[in-house]
């Protein structure tokens, strides 16, 4: 090979690896195992958020419910990988705390992030890819949505965000 096929190759080859290298930045997240993970970083506050950092952490979240007071930061996009976050038919799961999305996607929800809220704070949240259900089943007590949005490819109703907000209580 000469020079010039060599310089060909070489700069081929980075573009390959740089393709790849982003490609997996893309699609880095990890789908959900089924599993429910308490988190381990963070102290609750609003300075010192517990991290959301798997979506294992996520359906802990979900299904604990309560946390009245305390807060959550998303740290990467998540995949829920079509599995059900919250038991429709199970508990009455509410949730009362701050959840920040820190400007990430839940990808591919079979039930909603949170069935239950009622004065909560939810905010900079995309639910993505096929996910199938809104983000909150109902709403109560001054709850707000800020920067929440619905790109999911899947037909959802109360436009992915809200099924029910009882008697005007939610703001966005």
């Amino acid at each position: 090979l000469n020079n010039n096929n060599m310089r060909l190759n070489y700069k081929s080859l980075l573009l390959t690896a740089a393709f790849l290298i982003a490609a997996h930045c893309v699609f880095a997240a990890d789908p959900w195992d089924g599993t429910y993970t308490k988190w381990t970083n963070g102290s609750g506050t609003q300075t010192d958020p517990y991290l959301i950092e798997t979506p294992s952490n996520l359906a802990y979240l979900a299904r604990l419910g309560g946390c009245k007071g305390l807060y959550f930061l998303q740290t990467t996009d998540l995949n829920m990988n079509d599995k059900q976050l919250v038991d429709p038919n199970g508990a009455n799961t509410f949730f009362y705390g701050n959840y920040d999305g820190g400007n990430h996607q839940i990808a591919n929800m079979t039930s909603c992030l949170f069935k239950y809220v009622f004065g909560a704070s939810i905010q900079n949240v995309t639910i993505a890819g096929s996910s199938t259900y809104p983000m909150i089943q109902m709403s109560w007590g001054n709850t707000t949505l800020t920067n929440c949005h619905n790109k999911s490819t899947a037909e959802i109703s109360g436009a992915g965000l809200v099924v029910i907000a009882e008697k005007g209580c939610l703001s966005m």
